[in-house]
């Protein structure tokens, strides 16, 4: 492998590794280098950088830090900074998503190449194929970046660019489709939408309609999309963070696998930001779809290619009035009818995980006026998941979804509780998130409001569903940073009232947890691994 290969080439002994899926193969190829390498699991990657910092300092010798892709490269940057001005030679490896997918609202992804600006000399080294110019360019510029290191002291960033399957170590080649697609761009003024539009919607006989996470929206647009709904038009499909009433929605649970037994749509409409379930993200890009829209703002610039068939974009400052002016389909044939009963059937079927019993209770007892944070992984899907969550009794969803980072969730609850002192902030975070974020709690405010599940499962619980990535012997303790961390201590020392229960006794905790009459900060850690 290049990466392993130089960075022993250039004196490289100490590699401080963080957790993560997409640099899950650059984890296990250098911790197979046993007899080459010193392996420091480090999980937070804030702390990574300087433990590699100070690594450096008294080896005095460079240090490489291993991080997964989004935010994760982002918190490596105080100690890039420190580096460069202290004149110590750090190498930040990254792991990358493929650059066809950054901007285009897929998981985790934001613009890695030259993201610690003059603070590092970087390079991209795209995925590994068997032409010989690319390997030659690999080669090249990881060579000159480490040079850099090497001669000046200071920085450098090694961005690889990883395509999946990312587990089984093998290259994979690029799909070329020979047919070019045009995609329309249309600014709708609305004062009317083009009779060609309007025959595509008109003539489609299966219109799928995909809302993601929403921080506004009107009750003419949930009208809108009830009504066609109702009469069997579309087939609506709104995760919970799109914050619209359940009862509007074909179904929430679309995160399953596989989708078996449903027609593939023919037309599909895509609103809002983000949407959780990858499952259907990655069915949708395999699927012959003749028309996909998208609905934008007009503050939205990039273009948002998410299912990879995008035929039309429009740009609107109210998805409301967009509906209002498209005329509605009047027949709905058999075939029409069939196609929103059998995703109706399968988006009604659920799996019960324990953890998804836990989120279960939980979701149960949420009140009309709560606010529910969802940290990122497996919560916010236990969240969609969950039989029990009805957005209309909610005052508001959200999760950080932007680059689905682990950071922040704990903060971002503590904040959403100290808008409101009157209604409950509830928080449903799974460990790695938690603990990552504890610091939240060690502030001189922390609002009464606030209520945290922890749902410790000993680790990053998500990647054992990652096929493929069992076959890596340091899975469980790099990849997943495994533990057996509990929160008591910690909240303890921050004045929050705290319980822990084993999970056949969560009903019990949540019980206690979700008191009217409690009035001071709470975490609830349940123990799936006890």
């Amino acid at each position: 492998m290049l990466l392993t290969s130089l960075l022993y080439k250039f004196g490289i002994k100490h590699v401080v590794v963080c957790p993560g899926s997409r640099n899950a193969p650059l984890v296990d190829a250098i911790a197979r280098c046993e007899d080459t390498y010193w392996v420091h699991p480090v999980t937070d990657e804030r702390s990574a950088g300087f433990v590699a910092i100070g690594l450096a300092e008294t080896c005095s010798e460079p240090v490489a830090v291993c991080v997964t892709s989004g935010t994760a490269v982002a918190n490596v940057f105080p100690a890039v900074v420190e580096a460069y001005h202290r004149n110590i030679p750090l190498v930040v490896v990254s792991a990358d998503r493929p650059m066809e997918w950054i901007d285009q609202m897929d998981g985790q992804t934001m613009s890695q190449p030259g993201a610690y600006g003059r603070y590092a000399e970087y390079c991209n080294i795209l995925p590994a194929s068997d032409d010989e110019e690319r390997l030659w360019y690999n080669n090249r510029e990881m060579n000159r970046v480490l040079g850099y290191v090497e001669l000046s002291k200071r920085p450098g960033h090694i961005n690889i660019q990883l395509k999946e399957p990312l587990f089984d170590f093998e290259p994979t080649e690029l799909l070329i489709n020979d047919d070019e697609r045009r995609i329309c761009q249309n600014p709708v003024q609305l004062s009317s939408i083009s009779e060609e539009v309007q025959n595509e919607w008109k003539c489609a006989k299966r219109r799928m309609v995909i809302v993601g996470q929403l921080r506004d929206w009107s009750p003419e647009l949930t009208q809108q999309l009830l009504v066609r709904q109702k009469c069997g038009e579309i087939v609506l499909l709104a995760e919970s963070l799109s914050n619209l009433p359940k009862y509007c929605i074909t179904g929430r649970n679309y995160d399953i696998d596989p989708i078996d037994g449903v027609e593939a749509p023919d037309l599909v409409l895509y609103l809002g930001g983000h949407i959780v379930s990858k499952k259907l993200k990655l069915w949708l890009r395999k699927q012959n779809i003749e028309h996909v829209w998208r609905i934008d703002h007009w503050t939205h610039t990039e273009l948002s290619d998410t299912f990879m068939q995008l035929t039309r974009r429009f740009f609107v400052n109210d998805e409301a009035e967009f509906f209002n002016k498209l005329n509605p389909a009047t027949s709905k044939s058999k075939s029409e009818q069939n196609f929103c009963k059998t995703w109706k059937n399968r988006l009604y079927q659920y799996d019960q995980k324990p953890q998804q019993t836990v989120v279960d209770m939980l979701m149960k007892k949420v009140g009309i006026f709560d606010t529910v944070v969802l940290a990122n992984s497996s919560s916010v899907r236990y969240a969609q998941r969950s039989k029990y969550h009805d957005a209309a009794n909610a005052a508001y969803v959200t999760c950080n979804r932007g680059v689905n980072g682990i950071e922040g969730t704990v903060s971002q609850a503590v904040g959403c509780a100290l808008s409101d002192d009157y209604q409950r902030t509830i928080c449903i975070t799974g460990d790695l998130s938690f603990f990552y974020d504890h610091n939240a709690l060690w502030n001189t405010e922390v609002p009464s409001n606030l209520r945290i599940l922890l749902i410790n499962d000993g680790g990053g619980e998500i990647f054992k569903g990652l096929k493929g990535l069992e076959k890596s012997p340091v899975r469980d303790t790099l990849v997943m940073a495994g533990h057996q961390t509990c929160a008591k201590g910690w909240c303890e020392d921050s004045g929050v009232d705290y319980m822990k229960v084993a999970v056949e006794d969560a009903s019990k905790g949540v019980k206690w947890l979700m008191d009217e009459d409690r009035n001071v900060a709470s975490v609830l850690e349940v123990s799936i691994w006890v």
